[in-house]
């Protein structure tokens, strides 16, 4: 350390590096000239108990960089007193800027209350830090006094700007409570935040009193003037659990950072902290008493599921409107149940809480699946407008007290759903209803089939307020129907507590089709059968005929249906045709007697029965066994004239 120009400070080695009990490597500057780099290279590098790396300007001139390169760094644990986490850090604490820090290695480690940092604390831009590993990054824990959360910062507290922080990874783990964070407690700009992981992103677990997640953030801290950094995540698979959250806030006049998830595969969200006030998440937010607006919310993958009481949410506390949600899920989105407690429920929401206006909520999916509790919400709850909610899905499954809602008590929230089905069961529930004098929210739904059963409601009521427009356009709506109030059974709704002239309006449209149209009246007296059956006696006369009655359905092959009615005009008659006579001939037999014996043939009578002879071989009867009849069923002619 110095009042001129640092110099260059580089340990080369391929032997291992370790810092204990408080020792330092530095490259620090205190007076007008450019600090020096200080670069590390080395098989493995580990930082503990208080130990310290850095690069740091004190004065006018520039901080230098701190570059390292190892197989394996470890920075670990805080000095026994616990005043100093050990610690890799760029600075600047005066109008010099700050140098940049980088790590290059296969994996990183950062636990119990250590930190790999940069920033300035005076006019001066902070450096960016930049960690490179081919494998891994994991961040574990808090210091043991839970001062120090273990993690990567890039912070300002001065007029200077906060640099940007990028991680590059095939696996980054954050848990029990690390932090990767870039803040902004000034004028200066936050720094962004950036992460690419190839495989995974995992943030689970809490520090050690439970009260706090794990978390990745950009902030505009109280106090602050400046924008909180934007944040991007790109990877395979997403998993939040536990409270854990990523998240961009403002505190103050500050914007809240724009963020941005990509997950190719799939976003998995679940449970709370232990205490169930922090749900795990994916969040923008502008806390109470701040003026900036909060960031836009972009979410894009294959699969998002929220369970347990965890949430993707945009909202606003303060004066400043909250950003708009977007989520864009190419197979499914799943929301199911509420936290332990059942006071969280699993929800993509947009809400307002305080006089700045809620963002709209946007979902593009495949699927969208909400059961047992859960919920799409946009809503405000104070002076500020409710958003609209926009979902288009090819289904839309709502299932045991699931709702999506745009409820109010200001201003007017919208829904539009357009599906090729929407099912409603077992208590769920779509509504724009409004407190106070606000206006119920519209609704309009755009699907083939709609389907709203088990005391499953479509409503757009209103207290003090007219109530909603609900319009919807289907080719068949089951199980549910407009009422002028709510009924024990599924219903569409669109009331005012002020009377039926502030009702709104609702209306349902369907083809138009008749459905009395090519419908039969059938007779009210039973049909006579016995007028059915053409009960004739044969030519022989005699008894015969009780035996031969019979039940003929000819068709339109050419014959009447009795032998005694007229051809019909609609029979089908075929036309005669000309046999081949050579095959004819052929089929001719001897020539036949030219004096027949002229006598009448004994009439021949169609078997009714059959009986097993003597050799247990079946034979047809002229006669019917006898049996027993268990109906009169027809009564046959009398062919004797008796």
């Amino acid at each position: 350390m110095g009042a001129g120009e640092g110099g260059e400070v580089l340990v080369r080695t391929t032997e291992a590096i370790t810092l204990r009990d408080g020792s330092r490597i530095t490259a620090d500057v205190l007076g007008s000239g450019p600090g020096g780099d200080l670069t590390l290279n080395t098989g493995r590098l580990t930082v503990q108990d208080g130990a310290r790396v850095s690069a740091t300007t004190f004065g006018t001139g520039a901080g230098g960089t701190l570059s390292v390169t190892a197989d394996v760094v470890e920075v670990i644990g805080e000095s026994t007193d616990g005043w100093f986490p050990s610690a890799l850090f760029t600075q600047t604490m005066g109008d010099g800027d700050a140098g940049s820090l980088t790590i290059d290695t296969r994996r990183l480690t950062v636990q119990d209350g250590a930190q790999v940092l940069a920033g300035t604390r005076g006019t001066g831009q902070g450096g960016a830090l930049a960690v490179n590993a081919s494998e891994s990054v994991e961040l574990i824990g808090e210091s043991v006094n839970g001062q120090n959360a273990s993690g990567l910062f890039n912070q300002t507290s001065g007029a200077g700007d906060t640099g940007d922080l990028t991680i590059a990874a095939e696996r980054l783990t954050v848990q029990d409570g690390a932090s990767v964070s870039t803040t902004t407690s000034s004028a200066g700009q936050g720094g962004a935040v950036t992460v690419i992981a190839s495989e995974s992103v995992e943030l689970t677990g809490t520090r050690a009193d439970g009260l706090r997640g794990s978390i990745l953030t950009t902030s505009a801290n109280i106090g602050s003037t400046g924008d909180a950094g934007n944040l991007t995540l790109e990877t395979q698979r997403l998993i939040i659990r536990d409270g854990s959250r990523i998240q961009t806030g403002t505190f103050s006049r500050g914007r809240g950072g724009a963020l941005t998830v990509s997950a190719i595969e799939s976003v998995e969200l679940s449970g709370t902290s232990v205490d169930s006030q922090l749900a795990s998440g994916i969040i923008t937010s502008v806390q109470q008493g701040a003026t900036g607006a909060g960031g836009n919310l972009t979410l894009d993958t294959r699969r998002l599921i929220i369970r347990d009481g965890a949430a993707v949410s945009t909202g606003t506390l303060g004066e400043g409107a909250s950003g708009p949600l977007a989520v864009n899920a190419s197979e499914t989105v799943k929301l199911i149940g509420t936290s332990v407690d059942g006071q969280s429920v699993s929800r993509l929401s947009a809400r307002t809480l305080g006089t700045g206006d809620a963002g709209d909520l946007t979902v593009t999916t495949g699927q969208l699946s909400v059961q047992d509790g859960a919920g799409v919400i946009v809503s405000s709850e104070g002076a500020g407008d409710a958003g609209n909610l926009d979902v288009a899905a090819r289904s839309i499954r709502l299932d045991k007290e699931a709702f999506l809602s745009s409820n109010t008590a200001a201003g007017q929230g919208n829904i539009f759903l357009d599906s090729q089905d929407l099912v409603l069961r077992r208590g769920s529930n779509i509504t724009t209803n409004a407190t106070g004098t606000a206006t119920g929210g519209n609704i309009s739904i755009d699907t083939d089939i709609l389907a709203a059963l088990e005391n499953s409601d479509i409503s757009a009521n209103a207290l003090e307020g007219p109530g909603g427009q609900i319009t919807i356009n289907a080719q068949g709506i089951f199980g549910t129907e407009f009422r002028d109030r709510w009924t024990s059974e599924s219903d569409i709704t669109a009331t005012s507590e002020l009377g039926p002239e502030f009702s709104g309006a609702v209306e349902l449209n369907t083809p138009d089709i008749d459905p009395s149209e090519g419908v039969v009246n059938l007779p009210e007296e039973v049909v006579d059968v016995s007028e059915l059956v053409a009960q004739r006696c044969p030519a022989g006369g005699g008894d015969v005929a009780r035996e031969s009655s019979e039940f003929v359905v000819t068709g339109r092959g050419g014959l009447p249906p009795s032998p005694s009615d007229l051809l019909s005009s609609d029979a089908v008659l075929a036309d005669w045709i000309t046999l081949n006579p050579e095959l004819e001939e052929s089929r001719s037999g001897p020539t036949p007697a030219t004096n027949p014996t002229n006598q009448t043939p004994a009439p021949l009578v169609e078997a009714q029965g059959w009986v097993k002879n003597s050799k247990g071989q079946v034979a047809l009867t002229a006669q019917a066994p006898m049996a027993t009849s268990r109906s009169p069923g027809l009564t046959p002619p009398s062919c004797d004239g008796s």
